[in-house]
């Protein structure tokens, strides 16, 4: 007879192969789900994280910026306002402007005199800007009286070491002679869209924060009439969660 050991041996070695295979899928099955579900936990966790960093930010961001503007206007009342439950209107202070001239009178430019213009030596924080500025001018008759601004434009012989010269434009005549201009940047805060958001002057409104505000509200304090108490609701750091509710006074510390 013919040996048939060589042939065996392959189909033995075919066999083991294969029960090996069903043991590698079968540990597969086994270990997988777990090490899945542990990843699937390690992201939920992660982005709960990054969520409740962004909720915290969001909500520090609204007290710093609310209470900054507001102790920087005295409170809430003449620089700024409530409009709605969500939006506060600011004329928030940006710099004085000193006339150059020696009798605080204004000089009207030929061409122009729907239009008073005077110079000043201007100190503050950024130039006047028409788009967003409005003017308080103090009268030598010790009034106050409001203008817009209608135009800016540089003025170098007048700065005088004390600040930067410009030549503004009103929008109307004082009724008197002033002594300086206050410039008031005018702006509104609004909680909208998932955010809190700034609008300068006649511009669209930008976001400051994440959109991480489900709900809102800005209001008076009966406690500190010229503070102001912000209602948030953030929005939840998982599906399922609940949202966050944080409840403060902004402008409260003088």
């Amino acid at each position: 007879g013919s040996r048939v050991g060589p042939r065996s041996s392959g189909g033995l070695r075919a066999g083991h192969t294969l029960l090996e295979g069903l043991v590698v899928c079968l540990l597969v099955a086994l270990v997988l789900p777990p090490v899945m579900s542990g990843l699937v936990a390690s992201r939920r966790s992660a982005e709960a994280v990054v969520r409740r960093s962004e909720g915290n930010a969001t909500a520090r961001a609204v007290f710093v910026l609310m209470g900054e503007e507001l102790r920087r206007g005295g409170g809430l009342g003449e620089h700024a306002r409530l409009v709605s439950p969500g939006v506060m209107g600011l004329r928030a202070f940006r710099g004085t402007g000193f006339l150059c001239s020696v009798d605080g009178s204004l000089e009207v430019e030929p061409g122009s005199e729907p239009d008073s213009v005077a110079s000043i030596t201007f100190v503050g924080t950024r130039m006047p800007d028409p788009q967003k500025d409005s003017v308080e001018a103090v009268l030598v008759d010790g009034r106050l009286w409001r203008s817009e601004v209608a135009g800016v434009s540089g003025l170098e012989e007048c700065g005088g070491g004390r600040g930067r010269g410009f030549r503004i434009t009103l929008a109307e005549p004082p009724p008197v002679g002033p002594i300086l201009f206050r410039f008031f940047e005018r702006g509104e805060y609004h909680l909208a869209d998932r955010a809190l958001r700034y609008r300068r002057g006649k511009g669209g409104r930008q976001p400051l924060t994440p959109e991480r505000v489900g709900v809102g509200v800005f209001g008076p304090s009966p406690a500190a009439p010229a503070s102001l108490q912000v209602r948030l609701e953030l929005t939840p750091d998982l599906p399922g969660h609940s949202p966050r509710r944080i409840e403060f006074l902004a402008g409260s510390g003088g």
